[in-house]
């Protein structure tokens, strides 16, 4: 397993990492893992961050300004945010790029998160 977020070290666990986001390799034996797995490990919330993270402990932390940048980046560390460079967006909070309106962007920079993510969408819609 690859980790594309932050690990959680706001919340005190700066070694684990953040299942937010993550690239798998489709598998059944990784999916029977999975389920036999989930049988013993507890999970507070119900979430399946404690699993994912007893199922793939050699997780291998990548880049943050360049896989699964979040999108905050773009207004909080601008001279960080360098889109040829990006390879993936981590929309976080409440509010998500499906959910809005192109035009509520069309007056942005073109790296603007959601004006990328919109445009990005127009070019995958089959002709």
């Amino acid at each position: 397993a690859r980790d594309l977020g932050a690990p959680g070290q706001r919340h005190g666990h700066a070694e684990d990492f953040n299942a937010g986001m993550m690239v798998l390799v489709p598998s059944e034996v990784t999916f029977r893992r999975l389920l036999d797995l989930a049988q013993h490990v507890e999970s507070p919330s119900g979430g399946v961050q404690p699993l994912l993270r007893a199922a793939f402990p050699g997780w291998t932390r990548l880049d943050h300004l360049r896989d699964n940048v979040n999108a905050h980046a773009f207004q909080h560390q601008r001279g960080a945010w360098s889109l040829p460079r990006i390879r993936s967006i981590h929309f976080t909070g409440p509010v998500k790029p499906c959910f809005t309106d192109v035009e509520e962007f069309a007056s942005q920079p073109p790296d603007e998160p959601f004006h990328v993510w919109h445009r990005l969408r127009e070019r995958m819609q089959p002709p």
